[in-house]
């Protein structure tokens, strides 16, 4: 994940192939789901009942993500996107409601007990909003995709792990079984760090940065050296105005991967929030060393330079930005937005309307747009635009300031 920011006005910014249904549909009720995770304990090696119960519903949660994953393919809001398989799981995680359990523990023999967890959840009938806006957004669908990929290889190479200590447990010398008790316990601390982690994630793509800092700090104790934790964790102590905790967050995460471009980005922002423009444009060059296809930071570096009155070299980023994100609604009004200053206005012109063609109701685009039809003296041309504008974000004062003074030009 990582920050976005945009300097157009009032506005701030982390294959395989599936068969389509023939008939995409959008379905008249809530769909429900049922699926059962199981594993197996081994009380030999120290494991407890509740990191038993812990593993069986993950396995149940997982087997129900794939599930819901069938059956958004079958939406017409996915079906019109061609996802790969990791993609749609990504997605079904995201408008995937859990809200019943069973539990079920059954003895095998002296030493093994069996753990069963079923879970209900629905895939709610008024989604497609949820899921136009995921698949809609391919950097946000990116992200979501690589994060959940993250998080199951993790929970993946902790089961890899316990399974290959309980095999090693039934030959191994008394001095040895002590050893492996030891790692077994640590074990089900990374595993239940994980489900912090993943629990981090969710808190912070529902808005609660709050919870999501706190999962995160959880998951750090036994995942300390994770660069994406310590990224995580940082951009939630960013939306919660904590920068010098969310700078120290992307340091960690630098520290443990130098190319970790999203971090360079973010410690950027909060660089240029502070008004240390020089290290803002040192990080947004860094990460786009990183990454060079990292159309952000070329905007974010775009957006400093422009700051320090470097119009150049912030017009020459921003058509960078866009020659990797021609679709970035935002990227065209900032660059449309250099122009406008310096009374380049056919220019200015050409990418406002583009970037209302892009996101017809971005009041940003709209707002300058019509500032720019209100210096050209196309009053009746800016009236619209004001007007949408001001509809979009009624308490902003500049959109209203602009739309009275063309009302007035046209006396309305």
């Amino acid at each position: 994940m990582y920050i976005k920011k945009v300097l157009a006005k009032a506005a701030m910014i982390g294959a395989l192939s599936f068969a389509m249904f023939n008939a995409p549909i959008a379905w008249a009720a809530d769909k429900y789901i049922e699926a059962t995770g199981t594993y197996f304990m081994d009380s030999r090696l120290n494991e407890t009942g509740q990191s038993a119960t812990a593993r069986a519903l993950e396995d149940a949660k997982r087997q129900a993500t794939e599930q819901a994953g069938v059956l958004i393919t079958a939406t017409s809001v996915v079906a019109d996107n061609e996802l790969s398989q990791d993609e749609i799981v990504a997605v079904a995680t995201q408008v995937l409601k859990f809200y019943g359990e069973k539990h079920k523990v059954e003895v095998v023999n002296d030493n093994i007990l069996k753990y069963s967890v079923t879970v209900r959840a629905k895939v709610d009938k008024n989604n497609d909003d949820l899921l136009k806006s995921i698949t809609d957004n391919k950097k946000r669908l990116a992200e979501l995709t690589r994060q959940n990929n993250e998080l199951r290889r993790e929970y993946d190479k902790v089961q890899r792990e316990m399974a290959a200590l309980k095999e090693r447990y039934a030959t191994a010398s008394p001095a040895e079984q002590i050893e492996l008790k030891s790692q077994s316990v640590l074990n089900n601390m990374r595993f239940n760090a994980t489900g912090e982690f993943e629990k981090g994630n969710a808190f912070y793509i529902r808005g609660d940065y709050d919870q999501a800092a706190t999962a995160y700090t959880k998951a750090a104790a036994e995942l300390n050296n994770s660069p994406q934790l310590h990224n995580n964790r940082g951009l939630a102590y960013y939306h919660l105005h904590r920068l010098t905790e969310a700078t120290a967050d992307f340091d960690r995460a630098i520290a443990l991967d130098r190319a970790f471009a999203g971090a360079y980005n973010n410690r950027g922002i909060i660089a240029a929030d502070r008004g240390n423009y020089s290290l803002a444009i040192k990080d947004y060059t860094a990460a786009i060393a990183a990454n060079p296809r990292f159309a952000e930071a070329y905007n974010n570096r775009a957006n400093a330079y422009a700051a320090t009155a470097q119009y150049k070299k912030a017009e020459n980023d921003y058509m960078a930005a866009l020659e990797i994100a021609d679709n970035n609604a935002e990227i065209h009004v900032n660059l449309g937005s250099i122009y406008f200053s310096q009374n380049r206005m056919d220019e200015a012109m050409a990418h406002y309307n583009r970037a209302v063609a892009i996101a017809p109701d971005y009041a940003d685009a709209l707002y300058n747009r019509a500032a720019l039809y209100y210096t050209l003296g196309r009053y009746v041309d800016a009236y619209p635009d004001a007007q949408r504008a001001a509809e979009l974000h009624p308490n902003n004062r500049a959109f209203n300031d602009l739309l009275a003074k063309i009302r007035k030009k046209l006396r309305r």
